[in-house]
């Protein structure tokens, strides 16, 4: 739908120039390029630590998950053994306890999932603003009127001939070997 209204959009503001008997060359030439984000993060040196890191951090946060999975299927197997010589009373406080596990443990992996991101998101801005920049200079000189990432959800495609990772990559390892010179 989005791609639709945007068609439409060009197609509105093109058809004039058209009418009005408008050269080609009242157009302004549009350069578009795409970046493939993700392969540009993997290649960024230092990234590899930072995604190590919070794949460490993922597996403390599964085994205490699984501990806390285990405590209460064990609750809910007690329960099960002992349910026939259990009072009523008895029978709705364990019910109650094993919901209120239940809800420890999906409170617990929300919390856990939100630190996650938020331990991802600090620890990749700084490299996120690195690789913005690269980008914006390479838009500059090579004079790009957009630059689009192959993430993007209305990019269905794209020629790889407007791909410029590639370059992408090769500055910053250019500029951070520079740097390191510095």
């Amino acid at each position: 739908m989005k791609n639709w209204f945007t068609i439409f959009c060009v197609v509105c503001l093109l058809a004039p120039l058209s009418v009005w008997g408008q050269s080609a060359s009242a157009l302004k030439l549009v350069k578009v390029a795409v970046v493939d984000f993700d392969r540009i993060l993997q290649a960024y040196p230092g990234y590899e630590d930072i995604r190590q890191e919070v794949a460490k951090k993922r597996q403390e946060y599964d085994t205490q998950i699984q501990e806390k999975k285990k405590v209460i299927a064990t609750m809910e197997e007690e329960y099960k053994r002992l349910y026939m010589s259990l009072s009523a009373e008895e029978r709705t406080r364990r019910e109650i306890e094993i919901d209120a596990k239940k809800q420890e443990l999906a409170e617990f992996t929300i919390e856990a999932n939100k630190t996650l991101d938020a331990l991802r998101n600090d620890l990749t801005r700084n490299i996120y603003n690195k690789i913005l920049v690269v980008i914006q200079k390479i838009g500059n000189e090579k004079r790009y009127t957009l630059i689009l990432t192959k993430e993007t959800t209305g990019l269905l495609f794209y020629d790889k001939s407007v791909d410029i990772t590639a370059n992408v990559i090769s500055r910053i390892k250019a500029e951070q070997s520079l740097g390191e010179r510095n």
